[in-house]
Order: C-alpha cells, then sequence, then structure tokens
C-alpha cells in the first residue's frame, strides 16, 4: 500500500511538471524578438507571461516542497519492512501444523524416589555414623566393591547393607531367636548402634534382600534364611521396635514406619543360618533403603 502511495505521488509531480513545461514553452513563442523594429507605424505589441504558467510553476514548487520528503520517508519504511520480513520469516501453516500436532519421543521414566519431606526435617538414617564397630558386615551406601543397593528390580544409593560372612563380631544365636527354638552352630548374628538422642519422631524404610550377587541369592535349601531386628536399647533396655521373622530371598517390605519417640541409642541385629550351604559360605546381604529420620518438631 504504501509503495502505491509513492507511486500515485510521483506521477501527480511529473505531471504537473511538464504541464508547467508546456505553457512555458507557448509562453516563449508569443515573446517578442530581442530586436524587433516596428513596421509601419504600428504599435510594437506587448507580451506577458501566460498566467497559468507561474500558477503551475508554483503549485509544482510546493508539490516539492511537501511530497518529496513524504515520498523519502515512504521509500525508507518500505525498505524497513522488507528487510524485518527477511529477517524475521513467518513459519508457513504446513509448519505449525506439524509442530503442533507430531508428538515428540519420550523415553520410558526410570525409577525415582518420590519427593521427600521438607529437608530441615528430615535426616538419611545413612548420613549418621554408627558408635559401634561395624565395618566388615555392614556397609553404608552401597556395598564395599561400591555397587549399588538391588532390590527387585531397582538400584538405590541410599541405604545400609548387612550379611553374616565369617567377622570376628559375629555371635551365635540364642536358642529362643532362633527359627526351630534350639541351638544351631551355623545361625549367626551381629549389630550396630546409632546414638539418636531423642532427636527424632520416626523412621521410614524400605527392606529386602540384595540381589548383585547371584552366588548369595537363592532359596532357602542353599542360600538359608535371614532376619532382621530394630531395637530401641535406650537406658539398657531392649525394646523391639520391628522384627522381620525369619525370611528367604524373596523377602521386600516397603514404606515400614517405627516410632522413635523418646528413643536414645537404636540397633540394627542382623541374623542368619544355613548358610554354610551355600557356595560362597556367606548368608543372605539385606539392605535397608531409603531410610528416613523424622527430626523432632519441638527441635
Amino acid at each position: 500500500m504504501l509503495f502505491i502511495l509513492s507511486i500515485v505521488l510521483v506521477v501527480i509531480t511529473v505531471a504537473f511538471f511538464l504541464l508547467y513545461l508546456f505553457f512555458k514553452n507557448k509562453s516563449d513563442k508569443l515573446r517578442k524578438p530581442c530586436l524587433y523594429v516596428p513596421q509601419g507605424g504600428k504599435e510594437v505589441p506587448v507580451y506577458s507571461d501566460e498566467p497559468h504558467s507561474k500558477l503551475y510553476l508554483a503549485i509544482l514548487i510546493i508539490l516539492l516542497v511537501f511530497f518529496a520528503p513524504l515520498i523519502l520517508y515512504l521509500a525508507f519504511r518500505i525498505n524497513k519492512v522488507e528487510a524485518s520480513s527477511i529477517a524475521e520469516p513467518t513459519p508457513s501453516p504446513s509448519a505449525v501444523v506439524a509442530a503442533t500436532y507430531t508428538p515428540e519421543p519420550t523415553a520410558s521414566p526410570s525409577p525415582v524416589m518420590p519427593p521427600l519431606p521438607d529437608a530441615k526435617f528430615v535426616v538419611w538414617l545413612d548420613d549418621l555414623t554408627p558408635f559401634t564397630e561395624y565395618k566388615g558386615n555392614f556397609t553404608i551406601g552401597g556395598w564395599s566393591d561400591r555397587s549399588s543397593f538391588l532390590i527387585g528390580d531397582r538400584s538405590y544409593s541410599h541405604g545400609i547393607g548387612m550379611q553374616i560372612c565369617g567377622t570376628a563380631q559375629e555371635q551365635l544365636v540364642d536358642d529362643d531367636d532362633t527359627s526351630e527354638g534350639v541351638f544351631t552352630h551355623n545361625c549367626k548374628m551381629t549389630s550396630m548402634s546409632y546414638a539418636l538422642r531423642g532427636n527424632y519422631s520416626k523412621l521410614v524404610f524400605s527392606l529386602g534382600v540384595d540381589s548383585n550377587v547371584k552366588t548369595e541369592y537363592g532359596p532357602k535349601e542353599k542360600n538359608g534364611e535371614g532376619r532382621i531386628v530394630l531395637t530401641d536399647t535406650s537406658r539398657n533396655g531392649n525394646s523391639v521396635l520391628f522384627d522381620t521373622g525369619w525370611q528367604d530371598y524373596t523377602y521386600e517390605k516397603y514404606e515400614v514406619e517405627v516410632p522413635l519417640k523418646g528413643v536414645d541409642t537404636f540397633k540394627i541385629t542382623v541374623m542368619s543360618k544355613n548358610f554354610e550351604k551355600s557356595a560362597t559360605k556367606k548368608g543372605l546381604r539385606f539392605a535397608i533403603i531409603d531410610a528416613l529420620l523424622f527430626v523432632n518438631s519441638t527441635i
């Protein structure tokens, strides 16, 4: 539209300029010659400039004064619009439709831990340091070969692994705590303890048998059974907070919640029996995973 308007203004200006030239030439032909000599006593004719030529000259000047800047401005705007259209091309409708309706391939989501509560009020159990000897039977944050805990089909980097494997810290299980209720020489146990000092209201965790090492993961006829017990040992007590009972390699339990109100010291005990039938001479590998301590609201 701007381009057409510019062309019209140029045409009008040129038209008035041509009219001016036409009347100017006509007026020049009627002028008397410079060496005019009267003949026959006639008076010298008097000629005046054609009034129309002066009028068209005035109009032409007005057009040039007012329209020339306008024409330049419109030409500049046209160039600017064309440059912007080249720099930022508008996508075609087909391209927009394709971008709107073509779904992007999505990778299958990997298992992730659910959102944690406010970090100010929870603590990973494996971030605490036990006050008793634990190395050899217990590992924190993964196994001693730096592999993650594998429970079911998921890997975990937070947790505590435990296994009866022939260390000096192991003891024989009391008669009352064995599955048959009688003494057996291949039923052993060991434990480690934490000082909680009454700072936590509860412990939430999951628990299962690790399947990383296939020779230490199998039916009880080959790999035996195991048992995990959590105990409140505050003030020389021995109050059981959680007990799995004797379990085989298929054991898994999730989102266990154990109250810890007023618990000063806390003990984790692992037991294993009949593991000597395994080729590795080691019991099942249990792991407490994603264990979270909830801080008391009064602290």
